[in-house]
């Protein structure tokens, strides 16, 4: 005889947890995910909230270590991968997001992120 699911019957509205190996995850997501390269610096020098508008010579070095893993992925499948050229169009007052252009086409981050993309100069 089986004990009652303390959580309830799946069905209902209530979730259950599911612990899979971690070598389980990491296949799945490196299948749906597929292979793109994301550097992430444990020591960030230069991020892209301090860039100045319309700044020249700039592109992207990496992500923050303290990223959440499903925002960098995001960012890398909007083109913020190592080595892109970026720049910065427009900055919101008061913590506002940032609109960049990345790859000809132009991206709102929310401050925080901005503060996670690391990058460098060309120069």
């Amino acid at each position: 005889m089986t004990e009652p699911d303390p959580v309830g019957p799946a069905g209902e509205g209530n979730l259950r947890t599911i612990r899979f190996p971690l070598e389980v995850v990491v296949s799945v997501l490196s299948q749906r995910l597929g292979s793109r390269p994301v550097l992430y610096a444990a020591h960030p020098g230069r991020t892209l909230a301090t860039v100045a508008v319309a700044e020249a010579g700039v592109r992207v070095a990496g992500l923050g270590a303290a990223i959440a893993p499903e925002v960098g992925r995001r960012l890398v499948d909007l083109g913020l991968v190592p080595g892109a050229s970026i720049e910065v169009l427009r900055k919101a007052p008061l913590g506002g997001p940032v609109i960049v252009r990345v790859a000809n086409y132009e991206v709102a981050l929310r401050l925080g992120e901005a503060r996670q993309i690391i990058v460098d100069s060309v120069n």
